[in-house]
């Protein structure tokens, strides 16, 4: 706060309005950023991502990259690599099939 009493002393009323669109913007970033850890993030994607028509069911695997497109639209950077070391991190398998890295969900995972 002494940028702030300083820029009051001097009534340097540009950079007090940009020090205060600033710190909003600061505050901003960390209300959305605690929204979610990552790794809640990534699995509540998943699950969005493999949900079929029959909600009885899910996809038995996911491309990374499907999710990756899915946080991207919310607005939050998370790419395939760093995607799947957190799925492996919680137990899911990741597997490569024709160039593709896909998340395998295991009917073991669900709780019924």
């Amino acid at each position: 706060m002494p940028l702030f009493q300083a820029g009051f002393y001097r009534n340097d009323t540009d950079w007090l309005q940009y020090a205060v669109d600033e710190l909003n913007k600061a505050i901003a970033s960390l209300s959305v950023g605690q929204k979610y850890e990552p790794s809640q993030l990534v699995v509540s994607k998943l699950v969005s991502t493999a949900i079929t028509p029959d909600p009885q069911q899910l996809k038995p695997r996911v491309a990374l990259q499907e999710i990756t497109k899915v946080l991207k639209n919310d607005g939050h950077d998370l790419n395939p690599w760093q995607i799947g070391k957190i799925l492996r991190g919680l137990g899911f398998q990741t597997r490569l099939s024709g160039g593709t890295n896909y998340v395998q969900i295991d009917k073991s995972y669900l709780i019924y």
